[in-house]
């Protein structure tokens, strides 16, 4: 891909910056007294073979170098722990790791001892399947590394990135300006000639002049045409599917047959994206695309299928960048710098989620009413009623708790011996039930309880 080695030093910087701390929350934080390595550096060690080292003056060392001959995330990360062979007193202990969205970064918490000294660190691979791929290595004391580890990822950033890399300057980014929805739920920055063309509950989408686009959480609801919903105004008629490309493809050609812009999905890699548990399936995919006027273009974004619902309905939700083929990679910069703009109020968004489930309710509530001065001499049908009504308004609010979870990237996490909760950052229990899965779990949505989860 012609623009893969830019898009990989994007995603290194912008993972490591939101990810780091989470990631290492579960593993870095060793309890006890002040340090008695404040102070101290690191044993003098030499750098293994195609690394090199650096120390940080806050404490700490960092080695990065290139990895060749690797053709998948994990032999990257392999390789990268192989660099490693001889240079700490014994093999590392892995204690947990994760990995970015798209795939590409892997980072992975370990214990070591240096010389005698225990120390405890972090193994970063990024990935680049045209080649480029790195390996960073941030460690320190064991008790110091939660007050070094920032400055660590500071300086292994702009290390991981491969030397060939075009820069991305502020002069690469078309000048953009403020637009804000009119209901208060979401606001973002685009150039001048885009305009917005959904900008109302949560959801973001603007068009470029080119043909290019800008989603975020813009989704469509489907009846499967097997349902009880399937007929229903306002539920299209599609058949459900799991599987995000399909999905996607599925419902470009649905809009496609009733009138859209022609257009015809390739798509080139599909790599599964960790969702919570009960948000149904996402993955990021990259490929080609018809764009307006029949000008080829490509594309790249998460994909999200809920669940099948109860009744039959489902709904496909995408977070994704396209352009025309030929400035894709010119354009890439001003593409991300909007898709990054993009803001949600939660305090808005969460009042408006609200304020429909109480309309909707209320809506219930009238029409179970009617039904009651109808039928009111069937008391059991009517408390039959009345009892399907608190299940549907329950499973509203949990999958209200999830949807507002999702948008937060945040996930309700359990410590199994006693059964606490917390809401939690979505990396950072992820790392910390791959450290400890034994004592830690993730809750699903199906089992959140009200006053408790939400």
């Amino acid at each position: 891909m012609q623009y893969s080695t830019l898009y990989l030093q994007r995603t290194v910087s912008r993972y490591l910056s939101i990810t780091a701390s989470a990631a290492l929350l579960a593993c870095a934080a060793v309890p006890g007294a002040v340090s008695a390595a404040q102070g101290r550096m690191l044993p003098q060690h030499a750098a293994p073979r195609g690394l090199r080292s650096a120390d940080v003056a806050n404490g700490g060392r960092v080695m990065v170098g290139s990895l060749r001959g690797v053709n998948s995330t994990q032999d990257a990360f392999v390789a990268g722990l192989r660099r490693l062979r001889g240079y700490f007193d014994g093999r590392p202990h892995m204690l947990g790791a994760v990995r970015s969205a798209n795939g590409a970064i892997t980072i992975g918490a370990f214990d070591a001892t240096l010389r005698g000294a225990p120390v405890r660190g972090i193994a970063i691979t990024a990935f680049e399947p045209r080649g480029g791929s790195r390996v960073g290595i941030l460690f320190d004391y064991s008790d110091r590394i939660a007050r070094s580890i920032n400055p660590l990822f500071e300086r292994v950033r702009g290390m991981m990135v491969p030397s060939s890399a075009p820069a991305v300057s502020a002069a690469a980014v078309k000048p953009l300006h403020a637009i804000e929805a009119s209901d208060g739920t979401v606001d973002a920055r685009i150039p001048a000639g885009w305009r917005p063309i959904l900008l109302r509950d949560g959801a973001f989408a603007a068009t470029g002049p080119d043909g290019s686009e800008v989603d975020q959480e813009v989704s469509l609801n489907f009846a499967d045409p097997r349902s009880s919903l399937a007929g229903t105004p306002g539920w299209p008629a599609l058949p459900y599917t799991a599987e995000p490309a399909q999905a996607l493809s599925a419902a470009t050609r649905y809009v496609v047959q009733r009138g859209g812009p022609d257009s015809h999905l390739h798509i080139e890699r599909e790599t599964r994206v960790s969702v919570p548990p009960g948000m149904g399936t996402a993955a990021e995919l990259i490929g080609t695309e018809t764009l307006r006027g029949g000008r080829p273009g490509r594309f790249d974004g998460v994909a999200l299928v809920s669940p099948l619902g109860q009744y039959g309905g489902w709904s496909l939700s995408v977070k994704m960048i396209s352009a025309p083929a030929e400035t894709f990679q010119r354009e890439l910069p001003t593409l991300l710098a909007i898709f990054e703009s993009y803001h949600v109020n939660q305090e808005r968004r969460g009042e408006q989620v609200h304020e429909n489930i109480a309309a909707g309710w209320r809506q219930t509530q009238a029409i179970l009413q009617a039904n009651a001065e109808v039928q009111q001499r069937n008391s059991a049908v009517f408390n039959a009623s009345m009892a399907n009504a608190r299940n549907v308004q329950d499973s509203i609010d949990r999958s209200t708790a999830g949807f507002v979870h999702y948008l937060n990237d945040t996930t309700v996490l359990q410590h199994v011996p006693n059964g606490e909760t917390g809401t939690v950052n979505q990396n950072f229990a992820t790392g910390l039930i791959r450290a400890d899965p034994r004592n830690f779990r993730e809750v699903p949505v199906s089992e959140y309880q009200k006053g408790i989860h939400y």
